[in-house]
């Protein structure tokens, strides 16, 4: 990305969008964490605990280590984790919030 800021970023921030819980559940976690651009990923779950990646560890950790019965869950949300990772622009809008039922948070990861 050059010296702007991407879309996704300064949306989030204007609306005070800290995280979007793809899924998260006991075992597994994936989350967008738009308003932080060195890490805008969160992955794993309770269990082993969760960590902040890049779009490159959120790919990685989609494609090795997630259990294949969320990767079928969150595989319509890959396509903008690919963007990021190669650094194309998107809306917040273009990832339908609502008609997916994501959760929003604004504020610190409560988990």
């Amino acid at each position: 990305m050059t010296n702007q800021k991407p879309t996704w970023h300064e949306e989030a921030i204007s609306k005070g969008i800290d995280y979007i819980v793809i899924v998260y559940e006991k075992a597994e976690g994936f989350v967008f964490c738009p308003s932080n651009l060195e890490y805008p990923f969160r992955v794993g779950g309770d269990y082993d605990g969760n960590f902040p990646t890049n779009a490159e560890g959120a790919l990685i950790h989609y494609r090795d280590y997630l259990n294949p019965a969320y990767q079928e869950r969150i595989s319509w949300f890959i396509e903008f984790v690919d963007k990021l990772n190669r650094s194309e622009d998107f809306s917040l809008d273009d990832l339908n919030i609502e008609s997916h039922n994501l959760r929003v948070i604004k504020g610190r990861w409560p988990w």
